[in-house]
């Protein structure tokens, strides 16, 4: 087991028990809302609780180090629970591959379910891209819009209360950002309707 700094155990003995369950919550929603395909498409499926309580764990026992230091050996200033989604997605990223290596290319029929379902998962992550590109380019004339438009883009489930904080911006802007944000996608929306009509 990798040694726990100092800064680490005293960062993560500030949380209380309500917040790990919030931040557990929240987790697996994440993992849910962006890995969900990979239950049903990567050979047996992936378990994404498991998942969601190795990075939690790897945090706690040192093995993920939170905060992160950079070059200089200076703590960098990352959000736990944004550390805790990256954690999640590297452990996806490296138990897909995992099961991509087992799963003999011969073995799939065509009319396969999985492969089916596949279509469809990639199809929704098209339309999930392109609703993603349009709220970014409602954004891009604002710097402060782009970034909310970022963190909410990236992580779905993640509140006002945390864009401000990884922003370092009143709570008040940043209900401002989404608020301006509403409404220039439906301006955006009502003026590609009365162009089609």
């Amino acid at each position: 087991m990798t040694k726990v700094s100092y800064q680490t155990h005293k960062g993560l003995d500030q949380i209380t028990d309500e917040e790990w369950m919030a931040i557990w919550k929240r987790l697996r929603l994440y993992a849910i809302h962006n890995y969900g395909w990979t239950q049903s498409t990567v050979g047996v499926g992936l378990d994404l609780e498991a998942i969601v309580q190795e990075a939690i764990l790897d945090t706690l026992t040192g093995v993920r180090r939170w905060p992160p230091v950079d070059n200089q050996g200076t703590p960098k200033d990352v959000n736990l629970f944004f550390f805790l989604c990256q954690t999640v997605r590297s452990k996806v990223s490296h138990a897909t591959e995992r099961e991509k290596r087992k799963l003999p290319i011969d073995s799939l029929d065509p009319r396969s379910p999985v492969l089916i379902d596949s279509e469809n998962k990639q199809e929704q992550k098209v339309h999930y891209d392109q609703l993603r590109e349009s709220i970014m380019a409602e954004a891009r004339s604002d710097s402060g819009l782009t970034e909310t438009a970022r963190l909410m883009t990236e992580t779905p489930d993640i509140t006002a209360k945390d864009i401000a904080k990884e922003r370092n911006v009143p709570i008040k802007t940043v209900r401002k950002d989404i608020e301006r944000l509403k409404r220039r996608l439906r301006n955006s929306r009502m003026a590609w309707i009365d162009s089609i009509e």
